[in-house]
């Protein structure tokens, strides 16, 4: 492991913790996984992965350990991204969306995460297992890993906003897709790089 100055110490505790969590979600295709120093000017962990023999980096926030507190209900309707990463801890992160009118997250199943999704704007259906379910204002979705499942959103003029939470994470921190079509091509990539939590979309 590199060696730090004082001026770069991190908790190696608050290190290990974000790197088991890593390994955590990523276990059907990391290989291996080294750690380095904390970024001075944004006071970040990075890490450095390789998976599927391709290198990558990570960078996660120091005091992403000390938890996160937002308005969750007008974070959610502000929220104008197809997807935005709030907050990533060792088994859970948390996300909001909006679905644009016309639109739908896509065909999926999380072969290894739970989902939950509660609704706080719009119209939509779930469809979990081929079975489909109307969605409201204050809908909630249980999602376990292995279902196959898509949001919809059948309004022709309201977006649906909802947020939702990943146990365990199922996107690096940080991540920003402004619409559908950026979602797609950040999915591409993740695929393309062996499908890791670790590649990090700057």
């Amino acid at each position: 492991m590199k060696s730090l100055s004082k001026k770069n110490f991190v908790s190696m505790s608050s290190l290990l913790l974000i790197t088991l969590a890593l390994i955590a979600v990523s276990a059907n295709a990391a290989d291996s996984m080294s750690k380095t120093a904390m970024n001075n000017t944004t006071n970040n962990v990075t890490i450095n992965v390789t998976a599927n023999g391709m290198a990558s980096t990570i960078t996660v926030p120091a005091g992403s350990m000390d938890g996160y507190v937002v308005n969750i209900e007008k974070k959610s309707l502000e929220n104008n991204y197809f997807r935005e990463v709030l907050f990533t801890g060792p088994h859970s992160q948390l996300v909001v969306m909006s679905i644009a009118p016309g639109e739908d997250i896509g065909m999926e199943t999380h072969k290894d995460v739970d989902q939950f999704i509660r609704v706080e704007a719009g119209i939509g259906q779930a469809i979990l297992n081929g079975t489909e379910y109307n969605l409201e204002n204050g809908s909630a979705v249980v999602i376990p890993a292995g279902t196959e499942h898509n949001i919809i959103n059948p309004s022709k003029s309201e977006p649906l906003k909802l947020y939702t939470i990943y146990s365990p994470a199922n996107h690096p921190q940080g991540t920003i897709n402004k619409d559908k079509a950026e979602a797609i091509a950040y999915e591409k990539e993740r695929q393309e790089l062996g499908g890791y939590l670790e590649w990090h979309r700057a």
